[in-house]
């Protein structure tokens, strides 16, 4: 029971990484790499998956962004620090160098189905 040792999850994450090369490209880092680690745990993609779900949740739980309008993100440290990771993982994995990048959070609660929406 997650209840031992955290609370139980409330949100599912999307973090959605666009740009433009040529023709838009996107896709979702935060599910690419819990999808790889779940494939093989022993591949070293666990603290990933925990660093940006940390600063997704910690982001999301203290944004004043949460209680209004959903929407850009300016002078968050939270969403700054996922904005670099975000851009170091791009460069790391699939060589890009592209700047800007536009980054989507998208976080659907379990039990309503609402989704929140920010973005850079």
């Amino acid at each position: 029971n997650w209840n031992l040792f955290a609370p139980v999850p409330d949100s599912n994450y999307k973090l959605i990484a666009q740009y433009d090369d040529g023709r838009i490209q996107r896709f979702d880092i935060f599910n690419e790499l819990l999808t790889k680690h779940q494939q093989n745990r022993l591949l070293g993609y666990e603290p990933l998956v925990i660093a940006f779900s940390n600063t997704i949740h910690y982001f999301e739980k203290n944004t004043a962004l949460q209680k209004t309008l959903n929407g850009p993100v300016k002078n968050d440290p939270y969403f700054t620090m996922l904005e670099r990771a975000a851009g170091n993982y791009l460069r790391y994995t699939k060589r890009i160098n592209q700047q800007p990048v536009k980054l989507i959070l998208v976080v659907e609660n379990i039990h309503t189905k609402a989704n929140r929406v920010y973005f850079n």
